[in-house]
């Protein structure tokens, strides 16, 4: 894995933004994290620092539509993004998952939470 790598979080509500980053930054790897509380400073920080992975945990409308400006920029195709939300609206889960985007449901468990993203960054490895 990547000892540079570089998160970026996409968080709305601060206390959960500054937990997640915690969580993450707590973790036996060396991530770098970047936080962003909105879709125009994720677009912006995402051009700038182009992170290995993106966790945003939102309205799910607003992740949808983050999700949707990511994938236009370049070399945003190969970066994981993982959407933490209530999935009630199953079809919306099942069009996220088809643009790429990996699911975390809430009421979610920290490890799981881990799991999905030492998934991805083992996918990113695997592919470099």
């Amino acid at each position: 894995m990547n000892t540079n790598t570089a998160t970026l979080l996409v968080v709305s509500y601060i206390e959960f933004l500054k937990l997640l980053q915690f969580v993450i930054e707590k973790s036996s790897f060396p991530y770098h994290v970047l936080t962003a509380t909105n879709t125009p400073d994720a677009l912006k920080i995402f051009k700038k620092s182009k992170p290995d992975l993106i966790l945003a945990a939102n309205e799910l409308a607003d992740d949808q539509q983050l999700l949707k400006q990511i994938r236009t920029l370049p070399g945003s195709e190969e970066v994981p993004f993982v959407i933490i939300c209530d999935c009630y609206d199953q079809d919306t889960i099942t069009d996220l998952g088809k643009q790429g985007a990996y699911i975390i449901c809430n009421p979610f468990r920290p490890r799981e939470l881990w799991d999905v993203i030492q998934s991805c960054l083992n996918d990113i490895d695997t592919q470099r």
